[in-house]
């Protein structure tokens, strides 16, 4: 009995960690530009780095205003990430410094940034940075921790910006083209009432690891086709979404299709053996009955993705979004085939 409670355990677990948000996913290119951290983002390099923004209200889908974006790239020695920071009411920005690793930082006009360099979900750096261009840093929420990390701000006419450079080594990293590392940027602003936004949603806090967005340095091609399962780590349900200097290439698209479309097929091959393995009459014709109905909804998706001869975003997300739906349908399925055999046979 006490199997079966950890086994429900373990299945409501996983489903309160289930959101369907966006998987975010930013590549940076390398730089061989010298980068001066002044916080003015006038290097070549940064006009060459892709800006993205779509930050959200913390808690909810709701686009942010004003407006944030980020950008990042990277050399042998740093990870480098601009932000630029709209604002309205700039008159009213007071930038104070603050002492390094003063929790002050939180208090005023801040960014926070969150790297997970190993992609581990549990092992991740936080570096709040604010419009004074203050430093507070730390391994998870320990402030002990420190990098020889170094920030400036700047204002311009119609915000604030910020530039960050972390050396790897603090990070315990070496950059490579295809290294891959959570990522989270998030805004603190206090101007007009306390308001906090995040680039990849979270739920648990900004510290929240298991939800950052992802960074990949100059991937190789074919790369992202294959890393699917590596962004979904998790039981990520969401739509993979890919921000790149040239954009959502067709056949990252359809690899990714393709690559999805192979583990459903494989969950609903293991639903079919189950089914013809399984001892009890009644069990084995129900268990026949759902392969039969997944197998009916699974051949469109594999008619449509066979047939793409180009895949835009919108082709790409719906069926992407359906192969998810599936998937987890099969894999619940097959859990519970196993708990009706376990309780069966007790």
């Amino acid at each position: 009995m006490q199997r079966i409670i950890l086994t429900l355990a373990i299945l409501a677990g996983l489903g309160l960690r289930a959101d369907g948000f966006e998987i975010k996913v930013y590549t940076a290119a390398s730089t061989k530009t010298p980068i001066v951290v002044d916080g003015k983002l006038d290097e070549s390099a940064w006009q060459e780095a892709v800006s993205v923004g779509g930050f959200t209200l913390y808690g909810k889908p709701t686009p942010s205003e004003p407006p944030t974006f980020w950008k990042a790239t990277y050399d042998d020695r740093y990870l480098y990430v601009g932000v630029n920071c709209d604002e309205p009411l700039l008159a009213k920005l007071q930038a104070v410094p603050q002492a390094r690793d003063g929790h002050g930082v939180f208090g005023s006009e801040a960014i926070e940034i969150f790297l997970d360099p190993g992609h581990s979900h549990s092992t991740y750096y936080q570096f709040g940075l604010d419009a004074a261009g203050s430093l507070y840093d730390s391994r998870g929420q320990d402030p002990v921790w420190n990098a020889d990390a170094k920030v400036a701000s700047a204002r311009t006419d119609t915000g604030w910006t910020l530039e960050f450079a972390v050396p790897w080594a603090d990070l315990k990293a070496t950059p490579a083209p295809g290294f891959l590392l959570g990522i989270n940027v998030c805004r603190d602003r206090q101007i007009d009432g306390k308001q906090w936004t995040n680039w990849a949603r979270v739920i648990e806090g900004f510290h929240d690891p298991a939800r950052f967005g992802h960074l990949i340095l100059s991937p190789p091609a074919g790369l992202l086709e294959t890393l699917g399962p590596e962004l979904r780590k998790g039981d990520r349900t969401g739509p993979i979404v890919i921000y790149s200097q040239e954009g959502f290439r067709d056949a990252t698209y359809r690899g990714l299709l393709q690559a999805a479309l192979a583990r459903v097929t494989e969950q609903l091959a293991a639903l079919e053996a189950m089914a013809k393995e399984e001892t009890n009459a009644t069990l084995r014709e129900e268990l026949a009955k759902s392969v039969a109905a997944y197998q009916q909804q699974l051949a469109p998706v594999q008619t449509a993705v066979a047939g793409l001869a180009a895949v835009g975003v919108e082709e790409y997300t719906r069926l992407d979004l359906t192969l998810t739906k599936l998937g987890g349908e099969l894999s619940q399925a097959v859990w519970e085939a196993r708990l009706k055999a376990l309780l069966r046979a007790i």
